[in-house]
């Protein structure tokens, strides 16, 4: 990514983050600095994301929400 922006120090949100498109989003904004929440329904794709965030830069931070965003109240 060019630096034309500094992600350092920011947080990013990311919602289906357990595969596909979502992995790679969290991976690549770990890796260009930011601190990554990520959010999917399943455990186990949440701990592969987190294990490959942590692999693309080892002090970054790594909030897991485990939750179906699109039920009221099941976070």
């Amino acid at each position: 990514m060019a630096d034309l922006i500094s992600l350092h120090n920011t947080v990013a949100l990311i919602t289906g983050a357990s595969r596909g498109i979502g992995q790679a989003v969290a991976v690549r904004l770990a890796k260009e600095g930011c601190d990554v929440a990520i959010v999917a329904r399943t455990e186990s794709g949440l701990k592969e994301t987190f294990d490959k965030c942590k692999a693309a830069r080892p002090d970054c931070r790594v909030l897991i929400l485990r939750c179906d965003v699109t039920k009221v109240h099941n976070c």
